[in-house]
């Protein structure tokens, strides 16, 4: 799906430029594909 390739580019890009942070982003990514599944 279109919605998946682009979290996937979204969240390569951000864990790229903080690897510390890769737990939250996914997260925020989790919850944000909750939001447009409802």
């Amino acid at each position: 799906m279109l919605t998946q390739t682009a979290l996937g580019v979204l969240s390569e890009i951000l864990i790229s430029r903080q690897q510390h942070g890769c737990y939250e982003i996914h997260n925020k990514l989790l919850s944000f594909r909750r939001k447009l599944s409802l």
